[in-house]
């Protein structure tokens, strides 16, 4: 898509007067578009074909009389000031997604505390052993998506005790 965009914009400028065309402005959206949707080499890819479009057309227009030359200066600018922006879009979408997962191991986090204070909870409150169960039970399950799960005890002479099994509940 950013081929097509660079060589309708680079149209349109040698359409308009090739250096005199104050639409070599339109070249940054196609540039900042990479930089913020696919990532910054992306970006600076862009950022090169747009000026060598728009060296060309800016050199070739067909504007009476011929340019014969055009103004390196102009040139630099705008090569250095899409880059800049593709560096600043770069950085910024590389930011985002540090945001992203820290938010999203900060919930991870946030959710096994809850966890763990559900269970204490339950203990505290004189619950029975069933239902402090039940509690870890749905966690787990929540926790590993489970659809069933069962809690078996383990006695002090290692045998396992089937009359605390604990279904996970429906629901």
């Amino acid at each position: 898509m950013t081929v097509g965009d660079l060589l309708l914009i680079t149209a349109l400028i040698w359409m308009t007067g090739g250096v005199e065309s104050e639409y070599y402005l339109l070249y940054y959206l196609p540039i900042i578009v990479a930089a913020v949707r696919q990532d910054t080499i992306v970006g600076i890819a862009a950022c090169m074909g747009a000026i060598a479009l728009y060296s060309l057309a800016a050199y070739y227009a067909p504007v009476a009389p011929p340019v014969l030359a055009l103004e390196p200066s102009h040139v630099v600018t705008v090569a250095f000031s899409s880059l800049t922006l593709v560096l600043f879009f770069g950085l910024l979408r590389r930011e985002i997604k540090v945001s992203e997962d820290l938010r999203d191991t900060l919930h991870h986090s946030l959710r096994r505390v809850a966890a763990v204070y559900d269970v204490a909870h339950a203990a505290n409150t004189g619950a029975d052993l069933a239902g402090v169960l039940s509690v870890i039970l749905d966690h787990a399950a929540r926790a590993t998506d489970a659809a069933n799960g069962s809690v078996f005890l383990l006695l002090q002479d290692g045998q396992l005790d089937l009359m605390r099994l604990v279904p996970l509940p429906s629901g």
